[in-house]
């Protein structure tokens, strides 16, 4: 057996558990729960499953604690990746002003933009151009949100980001 057995296991009984072992606070999704089932941390898939099915109501109970510790603990990580992206942004735009400052304007944040935008345009045009053909409508409407996406972040480099995390 695999992790995703024990995912499907613990998954009707533990659904944020179970989701929590293929995301950034797996380890402690799997350490935590090799603890309320009295197993070490470096338990096989098939042991813990076993354990999780021959559990008592005690151990079913600890491990609905952990399901809910695992969700703020999740919460918090994904404000801290939201953290990191903003100081990020924060930063490029620093350095483009110091760049500026210093009378050295670095040219590629600008043509990465213009040739985001241009590329939209052109696959706009060619969407309405090739309207009859469905494989390349498809392709075409593929690439438009692929561009799309790029735009969004040019414009959150040129002009701030409006994302408020929950």
């Amino acid at each position: 057996m695999n992790w995703n057995d024990v995912k499907s296991t613990i998954g009707k009984v533990l659904p944020i558990a179970a989701s929590a072992l293929f995301s950034p606070v797996a380890g402690a999704a799997v350490s935590g729960l090799c603890n309320v089932l009295g197993l070490s941390d470096n338990s096989s898939p098939d042991q813990i499953i076993d354990a999780f099915k021959s559990a008592t109501p005690e151990q079913l109970l600890k491990a609905k604690e952990l399901e809910a510790s695992l969700k703020i603990e999740a919460s918090r990580q994904q404000v801290d990746l939201e953290r990191i992206a903003a100081d990020d942004r924060a930063n490029a735009r620093q350095l483009a002003v110091l760049l500026a400052q210093a009378g050295k304007y670095d040219w590629t944040p600008r043509f990465l933009a213009i040739g985001a935008l241009n590329g939209f345009l052109l696959l706009g045009g060619l969407f309405c151009w090739l309207k009859n053909d469905p494989t390349d409508v498809t392709i075409i409407k593929e690439m438009i949100t692929i561009m799309g996406t790029l735009l969004t972040f040019c414009f959150g480099f040129y002009f701030g980001s409006m994302h408020k995390p929950n």
